[in-house]
């Protein structure tokens, strides 16, 4: 399930911040990951796939009703 995951992360998006924040997510770094995941959004806020990995990465730093919030989104 986790290289799933992985492999969802690393070739969902195509821009170099996500993919930035792809890296950080799979590094353990959630909180630079949202807070790069949230600039990718600001840009494109209806990309699902980036939106689904933002609710990942608030799930893995423990914000789960952040998470939720995100999910419902997607």
């Amino acid at each position: 399930m986790k290289i799933l995951l992985f492999l969802f992360l690393i070739f969902a998006v195509n821009n170099d911040k996500a993919r930035e924040a792809n890296k950080a997510y799979a590094d353990g770094d959630f909180d630079r990951a949202i807070e790069l995941y949230n600039q990718v959004l600001a840009e494109t806020p209806n990309d699902t796939k980036v939106v689904f990995n933002l609710a990942n990465a608030l799930a893995k730093a423990g914000r789960p009703q952040d998470a939720a919030m995100m999910f419902d989104k997607y």
